[in-house]
């Protein structure tokens, strides 16, 4: 006589295990984490990405004019010098970057403010695309996913 499946038993644990692990509390951590790779990449490298999953690419240059106007001004110790861009004049664009919505299925990234959103708005009218994200990134936050899930896992 043929033993008896267990296949209920098991896909009852796993979706157990799974609700323990896909929470709005680990969301919040990889939406942080996308947040911080595109900070850091955008005010660290000065580079964007044009293309969704596409590669990391320099911020394009600011005029000349704007270039030696801003050099008079207060800016953020980590603005660029010169005709370079990382987006951070004074820094509040990249700083108020934040989840604006946040469900353990899914988040959005942006801005709750209008003032910030039409400067990146701007910026990306101006060839500077920045909010997206590379190819290789994708692959870090997979891995911080991967890693993060192997953590709780252990746990259940």
């Amino acid at each position: 006589m043929a033993k008896k499946s267990n296949a209920k038993q098991v896909a009852k644990q796993l979706a157990k295990a799974l609700d323990k692990v896909v929470t709005k509390k680990n969301m919040k951590l990889i939406g942080n984490k996308t947040i911080e790779i595109i900070v850091d990449r955008t005010r660290g490298e000065g580079k964007g990405v044009k293309n969704q999953f596409g590669y990391r690419k320099t911020l394009k240059k600011v005029s000349p004019k704007y270039a030696i106007w801003r050099q008079s001004q207060a800016r953020h110790p980590d603005a660029a010098n010169g005709m370079d861009s990382n987006l951070t004049f004074s820094g509040e664009m990249l700083d108020r970057l934040k989840l604006t919505k946040l469900t353990k299925d899914f988040f959005n990234i942006g801005w709750s403010d209008k003032k910030n959103q039409d400067k990146a708005r701007n910026q990306s009218a101006q060839g500077r695309e920045f909010i997206r994200l590379a190819k290789s990134e994708v692959t870090t936050i997979i891995k911080f996913i991967s890693d993060l899930y192997k953590k709780d896992l252990g746990k259940v």
